[in-house]
Order: C-alpha cells, then structure tokens, then sequence
C-alpha cells in the first residue's frame, strides 16, 4: 500500500512538472534570459536547426492566452525570426512569436488557441 502511494505520489509530481505552474492574477516579471531562452526554444522545435540562425526582434510584452486548456493565462511574449537554409542556394526566413509563463517557454504563437496583447 504503502509502495503504490509513493508511486501515485512520484507519477503527480511529474506530471504537475511538466506543465508549469501559473499565477491567476499577474504577470509576474519579465522573462529574464529572453534571447538566449527564445532561440534555445525555436531551435529545440525545429526538424533540424543546423545552420539556422534566430534573431530576436522585440523585448518582451504582456498576453493573455489560452494554452493546454486553460483559458486567460497571463503570460509574455516575444517575437523572433528564423533565417534556416532551404534547398539549394535559398534562405527561408519565418517569424515566429514565443510565449513565457513563469519566466519559461511554453510554447509558440501557433500552439495558442488565442493570444491577446494587453
């Protein structure tokens, strides 16, 4: 019994883990490492980041969004560009708009179901 309840106990810890935990009323402060997380971030998304390069194009700003269920989150958000090679000689350039909660990426603007700048 005892064994079981430690697992139970071990499963929820992990799980509560792997979705951050998010404050119902403020924003909190700005994601400290904002550059250096978004690029990490856009390049762990991406099917293969070699050779890519992010440019991050503005400081962070405050949004509402619904995310992994929850609805009005309050969170940050930074917008990026990614110059990747393409095929041959070509260069693909794509923006993309990063999200924080609790100082962390969560996700991309496409992930959202809605983001609303406040």
């Amino acid at each position: 019994m005892r064994k079981s309840l430690l697992i139970v106990l071990a499963a929820a810890a992990v799980s509560a883990a792997s979705v951050p935990a998010v404050a119902s009323g403020g924003h909190g402060s700005a994601p400290a490492n904002y550059e250096n997380d978004s690029a990490r971030y856009l390049l762990s998304r991406m099917r293969s980041s070699r050779g890519a390069r992010v440019e991050v194009l503005s400081q962070p700003y405050r949004v509402k969004v619904d995310v992994r269920g929850r609805r009005d989150v309050a969170a940050w958000a930074v917008d990026a560009r990614v110059r990747a090679p393409g095929n041959g000689a070509s260069t693909r350039v794509q923006r993309f708009t990063v999200v924080f909660v609790n100082g962390r990426p969560i996700a991309l603007r496409r992930d959202v179901r809605r983001l609303n700048v406040v």
